[in-house]
């Protein structure tokens, strides 16, 4: 049997990357295509001929995905499954799409291989944990499979497929998933739905032994580039013991510089002095809003101004560089309220002070409010959403100085680096248009820099990156009808 995954994001999917490290274990045989960076797609994807189709969806890609499939279909009958975030939460809806045959619900391990060994037996999928399928206009939910508790049950995630694309074999950084779930549950995040799917279903914020993780990142740095380290997780600080045992290890036996998010009310002192010394160069910090009402009512991140200011004099203190994390664009929100935005991250003293435009994911909290009171554009659609969460997105909610809110996003780093610039920009911010060629300038400028500080690497390699990117996006866009 063989299975291929189709995948669009220009960056590594451990969800993919665990599944194929599962087939693999089975004898399964497995390819992935990205589609930025293959020419006819279309024409690949039917020439491997795969057995089965897997695909891993974030809200914003699902239009995208739909209308590839479907074209697949015309020429090549195999059977589509379609997992991740936005098919997981949307399952009822993602299923009855047309050349759409399984969703996978959750996480997809167990399922995977149930899967392929139902179609290769013949049978239709009934039989398989976690699937959503639409049979004879019905909607068919199998029971959920309990989640795996000890992650060092799993192998390790399997990213060899990737390198067979040059992008990836030059990558200077190497990320890695040390924990699954997260305890809050912010009304901007998914993170509570999720939740729910898995009550009663196991323990669900696990995480792997310091000794797996180490063993991993080992396996990963036979390849020489590698220059710097991401974990690519909600959280980190949670258990002191684990987060004790993973800074030692990593210190004595890795030692290369690394990136990580941290909750603000978990920076203390004993967390940071593990950190520091074992050459955690950058902590990223979910300011998400300067107001406490918004922060705490509206977004649901119940974090006090006390914490987050403790917290960037924390990190400056031990010689961190502070990544922030904000965003704009949000219900009740106003110049005013978008100002002290600025100003909380002015005196948090963040380095890489990034911002965002909310987007609002069906589903979450913060959507159900936004529509509930009829704050949305009449021009809202799924696809409006921006799958990175980086690119300033089409999305409008109804409030009061929204062009000045959305100038302020953009040149929110200049602002928040520079009370002088700060000053002058609010002083002239009515003359000043989001979509001024000037400010979109200074905003793509600003990306630049903040990717080069938060991912430790020079101006001269963050111009090669920023190169490849945008001949592959241009590229991209040449072959935007599918097949060609």
């Amino acid at each position: 049997m063989k299975v291929i995954f189709i995948q669009n994001i220009l960056s590594y999917n451990f969800g993919i990357a665990y599944l194929n490290a599962i087939l693999k274990s089975a004898g399964i045989q497995t390819d992935l295509f990205i589609i930025s960076l293959e020419k006819k797609i279309i024409q690949k994807i039917i020439q491997a001929k795969p057995d089965l189709i897997g695909i891993s969806c974030v809200t914003g890609e699902q239009g995208f995905y739909l209308n590839l499939i479907r074209e697949v279909k015309k020429d090549y009958k195999v059977p589509v499954v379609i997992g991740g975030p936005h098919a997981t939460y949307h399952a009822e809806e993602i299923c009855k799409q047309e050349g759409v045959d399984f969703v996978c619900i959750g996480e997809g391990e167990q399922s995977i291989l149930e899967l392929c060994s139902s179609l290769s037996s013949n049978k239709d999928g009934k039989d398989v944990h976690n699937l959503c399928m639409f049979r004879n206009n019905k909607i068919i939910k199998n029971p959920m499979a309990p989640l795996v508790e000890d992650l060092d049950s799993l192998p390790f995630p399997n990213l060899d497929f990737y390198f067979k694309y040059h992008f990836f074999k030059n990558y200077t950084e190497m990320p890695i998933v040390t924990t699954r779930g997260c305890p809050w549950n912010c009304g901007f995040c998914y993170n509570a739905q999720k939740q729910a799917i898995y009550k009663g279903l196991g323990k669900y914020v696990r995480m792997r032994s310091p000794e797996k993780v180490i063993a991993e990142l080992k396996e990963r740095l036979v390849n020489k580039n590698i220059k710097s380290v991401i974990l690519w997780d909600d959280i980190i600080g949670i258990n002191k013991k684990w987060m004790q045992d993973f800074c030692e290890r990593y210190s004595a036996e890795i030692g290369l510089p690394f990136f990580s998010s941290i909750r603000a009310d978990l920076v203390n002192d004993f967390n940071l002095s593990l950190l520091k010394k074992a050459n955690c160069y950058c902590l990223s910090i979910g300011v998400e809003s300067g107001d406490s009402i918004l922060r705490k009512q509206i977004l649901g991140k119940d974090i006090e101004d006390e914490s987050l200011l403790n917290a960037g004099k924390l990190v400056r203190k031990y010689g961190i560089k502070l990544r922030t994390s904000n965003m704009f664009m949000l219900p009740e929100e106003n110049l005013e309220k978008a100002l002290t935005t600025v100003e909380l991250n002015q005196k948090m003293g963040a380095e890489i002070p990034f911002a965002y435009i909310l987007q609002p994911y069906p589903g979450t909290p913060i959507y159900d409010y936004i529509t509930q009171n009829n704050l949305l554009a009449d021009t809202f659609s799924f696809d409006s959403l921006d799958p990175l969460g980086i690119s300033y997105s089409s999305i409008n909610i109804k409030i009061d100085n929204a062009d000045n809110i959305k100038t302020i996003y953009k040149l929110f780093y200049y602002m928040v680096r520079s009370q002088k610039l700060c000053k002058f920009i609010v002083k002239i911010i009515d003359k000043l248009k989001p979509e001024n060629i000037l400010v979109n300038l200074a905003h793509n400028l600003s990306l630049f820099i903040l990717y080069c500080k938060a991912h430790n690497v020079s101006y001269l390699n963050g111009l090669k990156v920023t190169w490849v990117y945008w001949r592959i996006d241009r590229n991209a866009r040449k072959r935007l009808s599918l097949g060609k």
